[in-house]
């Protein structure tokens, strides 16, 4: 079915005038992943300073490693197949949640009670547009009295303070 699929994108992709390469030609094949002891994998990172070294040379050995097969973990969560400049896909793909999924997912460890939104009080906007107002108000009162009653200096580092609060 994959193969049907691949001729036929072929297929529209040529109709439509545009250059065709096959996936193959373009794949770079993963590196042969070596099954090494403890010791091995010691002795190969002892080999490395990651002491006086900087960073840029540690992080090229460490892709080397990869590219090798003798490391396999090093930037799995952030690259994908050998780690060269131009293959830098990320695997942590963000995705929207629900409270539900998270429910699911976490065998009814993550609720809406543990993470303290849920209950049976809901919560309206009239709510944080009651709130936002009185902040705003609270904090401006809080300005200006600040500048009136304290010294100069002090009243006028508060007042910017009070009006940061809001922000």
């Amino acid at each position: 079915a994959a193969a049907k699929a691949r001729e036929e994108y072929e297929r529209l992709m040529k109709e439509s005038g545009q250059d065709v390469t096959s996936s193959s030609t373009n794949a770079v094949a993963a590196p042969v992943l070596k099954n090494l002891s403890v010791a091995e994998v010691q002795d190969i990172a002892n080999t490395i300073d990651f002491t006086s070294g900087d960073a840029a040379s540690q992080t090229a050995a460490l892709d080397g490693l990869v590219d090798s097969g003798d490391f396999s973990v090093w930037g799995s969560a952030v690259r994908r197949g050998p780690t060269t400049s131009t293959s830098s896909m990320s695997l942590l793909v963000p995705f929207p949640v629900t409270l539900g999924s998270l429910e699911t997912r976490t065998d009814g460890k993550v609720t809406g009670e543990s993470l303290g939104i849920g209950g049976d009080k809901e919560v309206k906007f009239e709510d944080f547009q009651d709130l936002t107002i009185a902040v705003v108000l609270g904090s401006t009162a809080l300005g200006i009295l600040s500048l009136a009653v304290l010294p100069e200096n002090v009243g006028a580092t508060f007042t910017y303070l009070f009006a940061l609060v809001p922000i």
